[in-house]
């Protein structure tokens, strides 16, 4: 009577087949990982951006520039007036234009620096 089993060329083709399907889980894993960090940081980013230029397009004023930090990320707004139309046109008669620039930047996976810039055009704030 023959014994029935496994060879030990068998068991090491299965133990090299798990062993090459559970690494290439392991880089599905830590990639999916990395990329929802990498999402949240945006994520975050993005809402500090769109918060930032919320609040300083209701009342700025030309020229303005306005920085700091929220936890680990690093904001500036920048404002600069917007040359529009001739001065015999129309437009000269409504409020003056200004433009609001935000930019979020932070230390992002490896080392790289990563930025979100958003920007709009905004009434300029008339001190009487």
């Amino acid at each position: 009577m023959k014994d029935r089993g496994f060879s030990l060329v068998e068991m090491l083709v299965a133990i090299l087949i798990l062993a090459f399907s559970l690494g290439a889980l392991y880089r599905a894993v830590t990639g999916a990982t990395r990329n929802a960090a990498i999402v949240s940081d945006y994520t975050h980013g993005l809402l500090l951006a769109q918060s930032l230029l919320e609040q300083h397009a209701v009342s700025v004023q030309a020229g303005s520039v306005k920085q700091g930090v929220f936890n680990d990320l690093r904001w500036r707004v920048e404002s600069a007036p917007v040359n529009g139309g001739s001065e015999n046109s129309p437009e000269t008669t409504t409020l003056p234009l200004v433009s609001v620039v935000v930019r979020v930047t932070w230390d992002g996976q490896l080392g790289r620096e990563r930025q979100i810039v958003l920007e709009t055009v905004a009434p300029m704030r008339v001190d009487r």
